[in-house]
């Protein structure tokens, strides 16, 4: 009885012994998959990398050269803002700066606010220009439509010309058919304008004209005007000579 009681003894102890090998190779298991999860964190937050994101959520943080995903994409859903280029930027939900920080879309693109731009005051479009010009086309030259080719206009080169277009732009903030070659003309707005005092000096608030001098305007007498002829107002004022000032464009 006393054997028999020894040996079960001995056997739950080498069962014991057993199971205690077995928690320790568990534990040892467990803590090698830790730290492997640490490096590979670390390895997220210091190494930059290519990510395509496809099936990760929550997404793994850290910095990436590019990042691609392939359906829906939500960022900053709750709070905080996404800044391209730079730091996201307080009070801009989406920043974007950088080399260029030009953004382009192929589809529409839609305001549901106040579209805002920090460039030139004028809306702008480009349209050809004629290939036979004494001089190049310049930021503030009047032009007039081409009476010899379709779409295309040329400096203007008489007073009171009806076939005035308006004005080239030196930098418009909102530019229509960019991708088209040509000259940015101002179609409404403020923009710089070449002016010559042969008419007599010029005021705020006086009609522009087309003048005698290539690519110019002057102030035009409101008994000469007939319906085409006016290219805006004066904005800014010319005592004496040739020399520029900003004009509300307003074609009439």
């Amino acid at each position: 009885m006393l054997t028999s009681l020894s040996r079960g003894g001995s056997q739950r102890g080498t069962q014991h012994e057993d199971l205690v090998r077995e928690v320790g190779i568990m534990r040892n298991a467990m803590k090698g998959w830790m730290v492997l999860g640490i490096l590979l964190a670390t390895m997220a937050y210091a190494i930059a990398e290519n990510v395509t994101m496809s099936t990760y959520y929550p997404s793994p943080r850290g910095v990436y050269q590019q990042l691609q995903t392939s359906g829906d994409t939500s960022l900053a859903t709750q709070s905080g803002n996404v800044g391209i280029g730079t730091s996201p930027v307080a009070g801009y939900k989406l920043y974007v700066t950088g080399n260029g920080g030009n953004v382009y879309a192929t589809g529409n693109m839609r305001v549901g606010g106040t579209y805002t731009c920090s460039s030139g005051p004028d809306l702008a479009e480009h349209i050809a220009f004629s290939k036979n010009l004494p001089r190049a086309i310049e930021a503030g030259d009047v032009v007039v439509i081409d009476p010899h080719q379709d779409e295309t206009i040329t400096l203007t080169s008489r007073p009171y010309d009806p076939t005035v277009a308006g004005i080239i732009s030196a930098k418009p903030g909102v530019l229509l058919a960019a991708d088209l070659p040509g000259k940015a003309i101002a179609l409404v707005g403020r923009v710089p304008t070449k002016v010559t005092t042969e008419n007599g000096a010029i005021h705020r608030g006086d009609f522009l004209v087309t003048a005698s001098k290539l690519g110019y305007a002057m102030r035009g007498d409101p008994a000469t005007l007939q319906p085409g002829m006016v290219i805006g107002k004066a904005l800014g004022e010319l005592t004496e000579g040739d020399g520029t000032v900003i004009a509300l464009v307003n074609l009439q």
